[in-house]
């Protein structure tokens, strides 16, 4: 193979090699006319080749880029995804609260909230933290009762029976307080049924206490005439 040729073999062998599908045709008609030709796809076959390189660096620059706009946007979208659950979780512990404050009255005090954080990553080491309430309670006065003496009096006993009919209808309240949101936690259940256990022992000494005062009244009307009768011996023996 002659100078010619092996000078078109190379260059075709550089456009080829790189991939750019330049296709030379071409006849070897004289030294001259040869020459010219080869220098030529030679020449192409270079800018061909810068040209490939070129875009192949916008290429990836352009990857590069729409790979890192697709982490940000990955991260944004956990960020508002984590924000959301965040946001939703404490809105529901809130309404919780509220609907037990609202239910307590007078035996509710302050609601106290917990908050928890959550660190969401953006990418490159960097993250956002989230801040959110994330549980909650409302302290409870629940009203106790000691035995008290058994009254000796019908006015004893209606004071004690005004005194458990108190109670009980405070009972019900912080009952129907703690069952007042959607979904009771176990904190919740435990005061409910404290107060349902004790509000029957209160309506067991409501009717207790009617019986006291039944039988204490009944008495007295019996006992009430003779008293007065020796109460009145004794002022006359007296005089």
């Amino acid at each position: 193979m002659d100078a010619l040729g092996s000078s078109l073999m190379s260059a075709m062998a550089l456009a080829k090699n790189a991939a750019l599908g330049y296709q030379a045709s071409f006849g070897s008609t004289g030294a001259g006319v040869g020459t010219g030709l080869a220098s030529g796809v030679g020449t192409a076959s270079m800018a061909a080749t810068e040209n490939a390189v070129a875009n192949t660096q916008r290429v990836g620059a352009a990857l590069g880029l729409q790979a890192q706009m697709g982490l940000r946007q990955a991260a944004e979208g956990n960020y508002q995804h984590a924000l959301q659950f965040a946001m939703g979780r404490q809105a529901e512990v809130m309404t919780h609260e509220a609907a037990h404050k609202s239910g307590l009255g007078a035996y509710g005090g302050g609601i106290n909230y917990g908050y928890s954080q959550m660190q969401v990553p953006m990418g490159n080491g960097q993250f956002k933290t989230i801040q959110y309430i994330n549980s909650g309670h409302v302290p409870v006065a629940m009203p106790g009762f000691a035995g008290g003496a058994t009254p000796t009096t019908p006015q004893q006993a209606l004071a004690m029976q005004a005194k458990y009919q108190h109670l009980t209808q405070a009972y019900k309240t912080i009952g129907s307080a703690a069952s007042a949101p959607h979904s009771m936690s176990g904190a919740d259940a435990s005061v409910a049924i404290t107060a349902a256990v004790r509000g029957g022992v209160a309506a067991q000494k409501i009717a207790q206490m009617q019986q006291f005062a039944a039988k204490l009244s009944a008495k007295q009307q019996k006992t009430g005439p003779k008293a007065h009768t020796a109460v009145g011996k004794r002022l006359s023996l007296n005089a």
